[in-house]
């Protein structure tokens, strides 16, 4: 027989596709998650007086537990970003040292002519 499913039941099998998710990398699957995660968020809130504690707790335990890992993959994503700006910068520039120490970019200056047709 087919178990009824509760917002709480269906927000916890939510949360652990979410983190299913961000292991393995689905980004595109994230984006449907937020408006279900949202619309079970809410019809909590209207049945808080029927909540059992313990399973509030656990699933706080679950939604914190994800927000570490949307942060960890945001700061994974933002290390991406910064090492593909700074590959292409080698393209186009060349840095080395000064003799003082200090960090040169070799370059070819950047002319301020502008060129009018």
């Amino acid at each position: 027989m087919d178990e009824v499913k509760t917002p709480i039941t269906e927000l916890e099998d939510l949360l652990e596709a979410e983190v299913t998710a961000l292991r393995s990398g689905d980004y595109e699957a994230l984006e449907g998650f937020a408006v279900d995660k949202e619309r079970l968020l809410r019809e909590l809130a209207e049945l808080e007086d029927d909540l059992d504690i313990e399973k509030t707790r656990d699933l706080q335990a679950m939604l914190e537990r994800n927000g570490v890992l949307y942060e960890a993959t945001m700061d994974g994503l933002r290390t991406v970003i910064e090492r593909l700006k700074s590959v292409a910068r080698v393209h186009s520039h060349l840095d080395t040292y000064a003799p003082g120490g200090a960090m040169q970019d070799l370059a070819p200056p950047q002319s301020s002519f502008e060129k009018r047709s």
